[in-house]
């Protein structure tokens, strides 16, 4: 019996090549398409998943409030003594350990490096158990002189992991530390991102030993707890508020949170983690996505199945005549379909091999296909089943309960009012309506993403460098030095520091209060500690007053006296004056960074609104003061040959600076790199709303071509009556075309709504782009024209004594 279902499939294939060869087309490239968003969302959802017992391990987070006006900032960080009480106080947590991070020099002979390095608590492998290759992890920080490497930087030092244990290494030029254990490289499914890990000890060594019981911003790390075996973490979330209260030195601006580790990848939005995570929403919409091409596909096979329908009714009439049962027309259809998505399945398999290097490239991820994985499989299996139900199912149903008698009397007989006209026009509003929504979205994405990209920023991004780690003392002490040699070199126009420079996540914060305003307590506001020229160098643009200058001594910012200060357009909002001019010359009390006195300062300034970070963000209100001490980043500013001048640059920091590496990085490299995530979004909705668009077509060129073949005697005997080609191109396309504007008038409002859900995520945004929705509909009606009229001009071809012939 399967062998003669077999052999009919193969001479329908072969009678109908080209209708199979659009439905295995459509199901192969369905098929790709949702295998790697099926791989995707495995590696997205897999992070940390791996650790032993990582269901009862916790991240602490903290929640900082910034007073009125100002939407609170969550970090990662949360001061030293957090993780020591909470153990004290919940008898529910068994253990807790520390990351805190800090950038050193590392050197072994010759070779030196500026590494980002962090600093754990000892137990910190009996928490996360990692894959080790050479020492002991059980004491592996038990010395303060340990330090544990990765393979990758054992390698870079040493040439083997073997060679590195119990080696010898200077630390920031002062301190030797010995090499006691190396770890494999860790996954890229970890939030963790480590290269070198030091003791706490050595912590200690370097900015005190009161440093690890700090709450006042000296110090921050990442938190870890980990629960007792079986234990909830309800009533650690229960007690938490009672131990905010009583136990943190300001609750009322700074809130703990705590989240499994197994959350942080993907629900994780806070600033400073150690990297990157995921976005739910992109993996969710990914999802949706990768299904809505496959049931387009499956449509398309839907459709053509129930128009080629009418061409095989006679030979389900004749089966059912020489005594073919209901159960035994509906196998013979299944299995039809069964083969051809096992077909496309095949095929798909074969182009993932191909296919997945450029989708990790395209998305800058590392997924590497695993035939052993049982959970695809599966997985594929499922999607399999459902593919051959989708597809085969329906055809099965209304072609076994066909009346034999009607079929052998009528051969364009149609099984059922929803089998067969009026469920293709269905389908065919739904693909097209979807092919909508992606072209739409596509359009969307792309003109924020160029309108974030070249947004008036308020300063010059380019051409601008920016040397990390200027707070070292030593280079803060040779700045002036390597600012005036810097300065001399005809490239170079300008260099200034502070204490923070664009693109950056989070600033620095400040208490102030505002006498003229009866303002009785101190609120917070984010301040940047600059040089006087930082606003010259930078081209930020005063409003009102004037900005800081090098003749202006007296202006600087100390713990006795408070000078000047300026402000941001923002905060004259906030502050409640009515123009930036009535700002100037006020007085405003800001607390020293210490926090022990109270400093009065006149505004003498107000300056331009800069974004110093996406436009998802808005921009806060911003004081300026001069204040040397605080300043850790120096921005030097290019006019000409770049290489030429950052040779230049490296030249003076190696002279001056000979055991400190040099850590660089271009503002406007940076800014770009905020929109990475839309651009790879934009990048997927363009490839889907292309693979959506192409399979529509593909459905409507069958329906079309198999419609014209139905037709071809009607339009012969209209051609012999006087009908011409722009008659028969508007008789076959008008029903189509009316498909299509209407799932325009479906695909239009729905893409309207959720792109502008999604607009709504970016604090300055692009209006919604209506013309865009407009070219979309004009495109698809465009493209479903010459589709149906290519078919309608063949058939037109065709001599119409050649179609009669046998009438």
């Amino acid at each position: 019996m399967l062998s003669n279902y077999l052999t009919i499939l193969y001479r329908n294939i072969l009678r109908q090549w080209l209708y199979s060869a659009i439905n295995i087309v459509g199901l192969t490239v369905g098929f790709i398409c949702c295998i790697l968003i099926w791989l995707f969302i495995q590696n997205e959802t897999g992070y940390d998943q791996n650790f032993k017992q990582a269901e009862q391990i916790y991240r602490v987070t903290t929640r900082v409030e910034r007073g009125e006006n100002q939407d609170p900032i969550v970090v990662a960080l949360t001061s030293p003594p957090v993780g020591v009480l909470l153990k004290s106080d919940f008898d529910g947590i068994a253990s807790y350990t520390r990351l805190m991070m800090g950038g050193f020099d590392l050197k072994y002979e010759n070779k030196s490096f500026n590494e980002r390095v962090y600093f754990a608590d000892e137990n910190f492998f009996e928490i996360f158990e990692l894959p080790v290759l050479a020492g002991n992890l059980s004491s592996a920080l038990s010395q303060p002189e340990a330090v544990v490497l990765t393979k990758n930087k054992a390698l870079k030092y040493f040439g083997s992991v073997e060679a590195a244990i119990n080696k010898s290494m200077l630390l920031d030029s002062t301190r030797n530390v010995i090499v006691t254990a190396v770890l494999d490289d860790l996954p890229k499914n970890t939030h963790l991102s480590f290269d070198v890990l030091l003791s706490m000890p050595m912590l200690q060594q370097f900015f005190g030993e009161d440093i690890l019981e700090d709450w006042n911003g000296r110090a921050a790390g990442y938190t870890y707890i980990k629960l007792h075996e079986g234990q909830s973490i309800s009533p650690i979330m229960m007690g938490l508020p009672e131990f905010i209260n009583n136990r943190l030195p300001n609750p009322e601006v700074s809130r703990l949170e705590i989240q499994s580790i197994q959350d942080i990848h993907l629900h994780s939005s806070r600033k400073f983690e150690m990297k990157k995570g995921g976005d739910i929403s992109a993996v969710i919409t990914m999802a949706i996505v990768a299904l809505a091409i496959l049931l387009m596909a499956c449509f398309n096979y839907i459709n053509l199945s129930t128009a080629l329908a009418t061409m095989r009714s006679k030979e389900v009439g004749v089966r059912k005549v020489l005594g073919a049962e209901k159960g035994q027309l509906a196998m013979q259809f299944i299995t039809e379909s069964a083969v051809t998505s096992v077909i496309s399945a095949i095929l798909a398999l074969i182009g993932i091999v191909f296919f997945l290097p450029y989708f990790n490239s395209f998305l800058s991820l590392d997924i590497q296909f695993d035939w052993q994985n049982v959970e695809f499989w599966v997985g594929l299996f499922v999607i399999l089943a459902v593919v051959v139900l989708l597809g085969g199912g329906y055809s099965a149903f209304y072609q076994a309960a066909l009346n034999p008698i009607v079929a052998l009397r009528n051969s364009d007989f149609q099984p059922g009012r929803f089998g067969g006209t009026q469920l293709r026009k269905l389908l065919v509003i739904v693909q097209f309506a979807v092919s909508v929504v992606l072209m739409v979205a596509t359009l969307v994405v792309y003109q924020q993403v160029q309108f974030a990209k070249n947004i008036d920023v308020g300063y010059e991004k380019e051409n601008m460098v920016v040397l990390y780690g200027a707070g070292n003392p030593a280079v803060r002490d040779a700045y002036e030095v390597m600012k005036s040699q810097w300065q001399s070199h005809p490239k170079i126009t300008d260099v200034t520091a502070s204490s923070s420079t664009p693109p950056v996540s989070l600033m620095g914060r400040v208490q102030y209060r505002i006498p003229s305003k009866n303002q009785p307590e101190f609120d917070y506001i984010a301040f940047n500690a600059i040089d006087f020229n930082y606003f010259s160098t930078y081209g930020i643009n005063m409003v009102a007053g004037q900005a800081f200058s090098e003749q202006r001594k007296s202006e600087a910012f100390t713990s006795e006296s408070g000078a000047g200060v300026i402000i941001n357009e923002r905060a004259v909002e906030v502050l409640g004056w009515k123009t930036p001019a009535t700002a100037v010359g006020q007085q405003m009390i800001i607390k020293s960074i210490d926090g022990e006195r109270d400093v009065m300062t006149t505004i003498i300034g107000v300056s331009k609104n800069i974004h110093v970070s996406s436009v998802h963000d808005p921009i806060h209100p911003q004081v300026y003061f001069v204040m040397r001490p605080y300043m850790k980043d120096i921005s030097i500013r290019i006019n000409g040959d770049q290489q030429e001048a950052l040779a230049h640059i490296r030249n003076v920091w190696k002279q001056k600076l000979p055991n400190i590496s040099m850590i660089d990085g271009f503002v406007d490299v940076g800014f770009d790199s905020l929109y990475r995530d839309e651009e790879h979004r934009l990048k997927l909705f363009t490839c889907f709303s292309i693979i959506a668009v192409t399979i529509a077509l593909l459905g409507l060129f069958g329906l079309s071509m198999f419609t014209a073949q139905r037709k071809v005697k009607e339009i012969s005997i209209r051609q012999v009556l006087g009908a011409e080609m722009p008659d028969i191109i508007s008789m076959l396309s008008k029903d189509f075309l009316k498909l299509v504007a209407l799932s325009n008038l479906i695909g239009a409002p729905l893409a309207y709504f959720m792109m502008s859900n999604w607009l709504s995520e970016f604090s300055y945004r692009i209006d919604f782009p209506i013309l865009s929705l407009i070219s979309v509909i004009v495109v698809t009606l465009i493209l479903s024209f010459i589709t149906i009229a290519s078919q309608a001009i063949r058939v037109a071809s065709i001599p119409p004594a050649n179609s009669l012939r046998d009438e």
